[in-house]
């Protein structure tokens, strides 16, 4: 195991993307090592369960509703962009909207705790994106977003104030009936994994900035920059409450702290993509599917394990989620269900 923590961390510089994005210095502690010995691999294989979908969800991460269902951007029923309802029999049901999901693989859908799921859809023309608002009744009501000129949205989520978050160029907040407020800071490049963290505040990759993990605070909208690896991937918040990434230069799972201290987990093998979704499940654990298998992450003991899957899942960034039946849903050209022993 190695460990490297930062014990000063200054504010962000926000100034400008990866040509001349600095940030104020950090005083590095010097790193430690030490092993970390894994347990034997005793836990049963899950057994999978098919699910054969009329609407299939695109290489997105999934929104899991208040109600329990699963929402994606997918086709509408003539033939344009619609948001898709997936409940835990497999049963479907298609909203139309009028635009269409932000190009790339992004995640502008999220769930929150009014009880209805919300999307930035990208209209026809380029930079003009509207929220839409799903009940769970099926309502669709889309409201306009007054962006700044030129910014470009790809993540957005629920914030522990229970407003809407986005993230692209520059960091906003939306409430629910679509008011806008920007924030200084940015612009950011290349900016992934916008994620709620442990300490209620918001969290995102940088992979265009020196200081790859920026921390937005969601009482004032401030962000603060904190050096990691820049190998980090795939942020995700672990059910111990620390931050996870996956080192995909390094074989290594990282665990951050809200601190900006960080300790690296040597692995077998970690995803060679950049958008593999590392998602939170059940038993303690990190699941991703890649190379057409299921891998599991435990905290506790640092284990790695690994289950063959169907073989159309898991290509390499296939949409991952714990549904409210506790088992592990995989999106991709169907739906696959594991139960965990």
């Amino acid at each position: 195991m190695r460990r490297q923590e930062f014990s000063t961390i200054a504010l962000l510089a926000l100034a400008t993307i990866i040509a001349g994005c600095t940030h104020a210095n950090s005083t590095l502690n010097q790193p430690t090592t030490d092993r970390v010995e894994r347990n034997a691999i005793t836990d049963t294989a899950p057994t999978w369960q098919w699910y054969t979908l009329t609407y299939q969800c695109a290489y997105e991460p999934l929104a899991v509703g208040h109600d329990g269902d699963f929402y994606f951007f997918g086709p509408g029923f003539t033939g344009g962009t619609s948001i898709v309802r997936t409940d835990v029999f497999g049963q479907q049901a298609s909203f139309p909207i009028s635009g269409h999901a932000p190009q790339g693989v992004r995640s502008t859908i999220t769930a929150n705790p009014d009880g209805n799921v919300y999307a930035i859809e990208e209209m026809q023309d380029e930079f003009h994106y509207d929220l839409v608002q799903v009940t769970p009744e099926g309502g669709v009501t889309e409201f306009p977003l007054p962006l700044p000129s030129g910014d470009v949205v790809t993540w957005m989520t629920t914030g522990s104030d229970g407003n809407l978050w986005v993230l692209g160029t520059f960091v906003g907040r939306v409430t629910t009936s679509g008011q806008y407020t920007s924030f200084e800071g940015g612009p950011y490049n290349s900016v992934s994994n916008l994620v709620r963290g442990p300490d209620k505040n918001l969290w995102f990759l940088c992979l265009g900035c020196s200081d790859r993990l920026v921390r937005i605070d969601v009482l004032d909208g401030s962000q603060e920059g904190f050096p990691i690896p820049a190998d980090a991937r795939s942020l995700v918040q672990g059910p111990d409450g620390n931050l996870y990434a996956f080192g995909i230069s390094s074989s290594g799972m990282y665990k951050i702290s809200t601190d900006g201290s960080w300790v690296e987990y040597p692995m077998r093998k970690t995803p060679s993509y950049d958008y593999t979704i590392l998602a939170k499940g059940p038993n303690h654990r990190l699941y991703w599917a890649y190379n057409h298998r299921l891998f599991t992450w435990d905290i506790r003991s640092q284990k790695e394990q690994s289950f063959a899957a169907p073989a159309n899942f898991g290509l390499g960034i296939s949409p991952i989620a714990t549904g409210v039946d506790g088992r592990l849903w995989i999106f991709e050209s169907d739906a696959l269900a594991a139960t965990l022993q």
